[in-house]
């Protein structure tokens, strides 16, 4: 039932119906968190990404706190689960906190490299990035690219 509301999430988020993929990822997330008190071992992974949806799903909400929130847990609960320090790099960069974000940009430049710019393209385009920190975003970009 988790999985499926998970897929169900993910396609709605590509459709860009935020809120009901929110709805439908918090229902996954009920799941996965009570199966990962019960047996941590086969259900942490899943509890993780879980929590980087809807980390992801709040970038495209523009709820930037609670998307930096969402991706710390995330990461708390599974830290192999790297493509979540991308939102975490996003959402901080999103609340002014740019020597945070620049931190883990470069951290993991080499390995994330690709989801920085893949994730830094998509949130241009769908306009969430603010007209104040788009010289922050191209600093950013410049780092990637060296």
């Amino acid at each position: 039932v988790a999985m499926t509301l998970s897929n169900l999430a993910n396609l709605q988020g590509a459709l860009r119906q935020y809120d009901k993929a929110e709805e439908n990822y918090n229902e996954a997330l009920k799941i996965y968190r009570s199966l990962a008190e019960v047996n941590p071992e086969a259900f942490r992974t899943h509890y993780a990404i879980i929590l980087g949806c809807l980390s992801d799903i709040y970038m495209f909400k523009r709820e930037f706190v609670k998307a930096e929130l969402y991706a710390r847990d995330g990461i708390k609960v599974d830290s192999k689960q790297t493509f979540i320090y991308s939102n975490l790099a996003s959402s901080l960069l999103m609340q002014s906190k740019y020597g945070e974000a620049e931190k883990l940009y470069i951290q993991f430049k080499n390995e994330l490299r690709d989801t920085f710019l893949d994730d830094l393209r998509e949130f241009e385009e769908h306009r969430i990035i603010p007209d104040v920190y788009k010289g922050d975003i191209e600093k950013i970009k410049r780092i990637l690219n060296e």
